[in-house]
């Protein structure tokens, strides 16, 4: 009997050497209609490779250019931890790695031919993150695998009852989220019968690297978008408010942008502080079901007037839900340190990774120390100190290398 099992099981048994073949679905931008239908035209039908781009002087040419070039835009190109991922997965030694876009019809369809060959399938988080419904039309053929099934859910605080519903549908292995041990397992083991790994954010060191401190413009810097009020807390919107009063009175040199940039552009921002500004992810009112973000957005479109505060109030209270903290460490945290960038952060757990005063300078959540932890800043040394444990302990346990082998030990 045992003979048969191991005969039957022997292409999806790892042997020492052997590369994991491995299915990455994932997706250049959110795959709506439009986008599956221009993304099935060029990279299905006319196979333009990943990458091609037209440039503005030749968009500006001819407007039938213009409009190709815009359809080749990718739109996460502004979060770049979704192809940091991706590349890693792709570069992995151990990973032979095989895509599949979602918005590209046709290379969906040649991978269903081609599933049963894959020991491991992989949902990253641009094809889970935004919107659920294009990955449920596919689970009919996703439960015709015979390899592991394993999903990254990206915005672990929106449409959670929607990722859950799928991962019980697929009967996914395992669930790699963002969030800590203990938050991960509250959020998807009551929910679902996957196994729950905690694998955060990491540092892709080929971006984010270091050109040395000597052409730093500004003395902290800060890009990000604004925090809706439904998310239950406004600590990054007032500390980078306050900060920027602050720093601007003092006449030291302060940056602050709004929105995201693409990889490169944040890299070379990053380059040119000595310092920037920031705070844990996430929310802090994360339930299974999702149901106090869900209400508490209907609650803030109703009542634009409401404040923070009684918006998720108001939301705790009508649905009466049990929550966990869902605050994480990001991406941006990362990419400060693998530029050698020092970080002002509100005061966090940050997974357990980065610890207060040691790898970062630690602002109390009332930011009543704020103008202490601002003359700090003027101690180079103590400042070489931080940035340079912080890069001792990245470089060494928290770079995506690091993460995926993490995924392959637990998996094979």
């Amino acid at each position: 009997m045992r003979r048969i099992f191991v005969l039957i099981m022997s292409p999806f048994i790892m042997r020492q050497g052997d590369k994991l073949k491995t299915l990455l679905v994932h997706s250049r931008g959110m795959p709506t209609v439009r986008r599956c239908i221009e993304q099935t035209l060029l990279r299905g039908i006319f196979n333009v490779p990943d990458g091609y781009k037209i440039t503005e002087t030749n968009k500006r040419k001819s407007r039938l250019l213009s409009i190709v070039g815009n359809m080749l835009e990718d739109p996460y190109e502004g979060l770049g931890y979704v192809n940091d991922w991706l590349e890693a997965f792709i570069e992995h030694p151990n990973i032979e790695a095989n895509l599949c876009d979602m918005s590209n019809l046709i290379e969906c369809k040649r991978m269903r031919r081609k599933l049963k060959d894959f020991q491991l399938i992989v949902i990253l988080h641009s094809a889970f993150g935004d919107t659920v419904s294009p990955l449920s039309r596919m689970s009919h053929w996703l439960n015709e695998r015979r390899g592991k099934l394993v999903v990254f859910p990206g915005n672990e605080y929106d449409l959670m009852s929607e990722k859950t519903s799928f991962i019980r549908e697929v009967g996914a292995d395992y669930v790699c989220t963002q969030l800590p041990p203990e938050s991960g397992a509250f959020v998807y083991e009551s929910s679902t019968e996957a196994k729950v790994l905690s694998l955060p954010a990491a540092l892709n060191a080929k971006v984010y690297h270091s050109s040395g401190v000597g052409n730093r413009r500004f003395g902290i810097g800060f890009k990000g978008a604004q925090y809706p009020k439904w998310l239950g807390d406004s600590e990054r919107n007032d500390f980078v408010y306050l900060l920027q009063k602050k720093m601007s009175n003092s006449g030291h040199s302060i940056s602050i942008g709004t929105g995201n940039v693409d990889r490169c552009k944040w890299a070379d921002f990053l380059r040119s502080c000595c310092m920037v500004a920031g705070a844990e992810a996430g929310t802090y009112f994360l339930d299974p079901s999702g149901r106090i973000m869900e209400e508490a957005k209907l609650i803030a479109q109703q009542n634009p007037e409401c404040n923070h505060e009684q918006i998720i109030k108001a939301a705790i209270s009508k649905t009466n839900c049990s929550y966990v903290s869902g605050k994480v460490i990001s991406s941006r945290h990362f990419e400060a340190i693998g530029t050698q960038t020092g970080q002002i952060l509100i005061e966090g757990n940050y997974n357990g990774v980065l610890m207060p005063d040691i790898h970062y300078v630690a602002v109390k959540k009332d930011m009543s120390n704020l103008g202490e932890k601002l003359r700090e800043l003027e101690d180079k040394d103590r400042m070489a100190s931080l940035i340079q444990s912080a890069w001792d302990l990245v470089s060494s346990r928290h770079t995506y290398r690091h993460r995926i082998d993490e995924l392959i030990t637990a998996v094979v």
